[in-house]
């Protein structure tokens, strides 16, 4: 009788078994994969005094004081929020709000403006609401650049410029805008559905779309701007310098948001990446920070489905606002590990 490697169902297992054994020992006795860097810094939950379904918008004033507009957890309702003594609170003296505000931007404490998604245009001043004016169709964003000069975009590519109290109109084409950003009067961008971006250079607005897509915009000034956003399947970190684009992507990542970068060398980029299969393999978003020049991951200390823009308040303090994975609203305070409470 002639000899038989395998010669049942036990061979067969206890070979599998060695198999694996041997494996597990030339990886131990190997090079191990390595592990990421260890993160700079973490990102704490912040308190916030009313139930919140989604953090809509945060925005920052001329003086430094933080401002987010927000969802109620019914969502049902809207508030504004003010950053004060380190906690969120909601500014009752704004209720009740204009309908169905999709933005919002803050002059001052007693001067605010909002747009909405019928198209109209209101300042808050003297402690009421006044409708400044009713646009041709949705608006989704408005950047003030003085209390006097403003713009606000919405569908169509519509751009609606307010100055010196005269409101005019224009069409860019495509698809909707819903981001407005400027750096003064002469130095503005405008960002579309379908990755239009473009640019305003005191007298014209001028495509300035890049080998990526771009979803959001940090305006440097002098025609020049950081932008995040997407490439293939990378997040993408982009500096644009105001004839042509730099870029890097970034591996682990899906896509690129909002960008903040306080100095040159160092600054956040929101993304979205993709968990582990075991946990369902869904989106949840992710802030990566760069000195330097060299990227890690901070750590989040709740797991979120989307944040939103970043900003930097007067204290120094770097924010975050968007939606929790578990559910409401949330905004996040970037905190370096044995460090100050603002950017390091």
């Amino acid at each position: 009788m002639g000899y038989r490697f395998l010669r049942g169902p036990r061979d067969f297992i206890a070979y599998v078994g060695m198999l694996f054994f041997l494996v597990s020992c030339s990886e131990e006795a190997g090079t191990q994969p390595e592990a990421p860097p260890e993160p700079w810094g973490y990102w704490e939950e912040m308190d916030i005094d009313v139930g919140t379904f989604r953090v809509c918008e945060m925005k920052v004033d001329p003086a430094g004081g933080a401002w987010a507009l927000v969802i109620d957890k019914n969502a049902s309702d809207q508030h504004i929020l003010r950053y004060a003594a380190g906690a969120w609170r909601a500014a009752a003296e704004f209720n009740p709000l204009p309908f169905g505000l999709n933005n919002f931007y803050p002059l001052a404490a007693d001067d605010m403006w909002a747009v909405n998604l019928i198209g109209e245009c209101y300042r808050w001043r003297g402690g009421k609401w006044e409708m400044k004016y009713r646009a041709a169709d949705e608006l989704w964003d408005i950047w003030m650049v003085s209390p006097d000069e403003g713009w606000a975009v919405g569908a169509g590519g519509l751009v609606v410029h307010y100055k010196g109290g005269v409101f005019s109109e224009e069409s860019l084409g495509g698809g909707t805008f819903y981001g407005v950003i400027f750096a003064n009067p002469s130095d503005g961008w405008a960002l579309g559905s379908y990755y239009d971006l473009f640019h305003w250079d005191g007298k014209n607005w001028a495509t300035a779309v890049g080998p990526f897509a771009v979803s959001y915009v940090q305006p440097l000034g002098g025609g020049k701007c950081r932008a995040g956003g997407k490439r293939l399947s990378y997040a993408v970190n982009g500096l644009y310098d105001g004839a042509a684009w730099q870029y890097e992507m970034l591996p682990g990542t899906s896509a690129g948001g909002a960008v903040l970068f306080p100095n040159e060398n160092e600054g956040w980029l929101v993304c979205s990446a993709h968990r582990s299969v075991t946990r369902g393999g869904q989106l949840v978003a992710k802030i990566l920070h760069s000195r330097n020049g060299s990227w890690r991951v901070d750590n989040l200390t709740v797991e979120c489905k989307t944040l939103g823009r970043l900003v930097e308040t007067a204290d120094g303090s770097v924010m975050c606002g968007g939606r929790a994975l578990a559910g409401g609203g949330i905004i996040l305070r970037y905190r370096p590990y044995g460090g100050s409470t603002g950017s390091s």
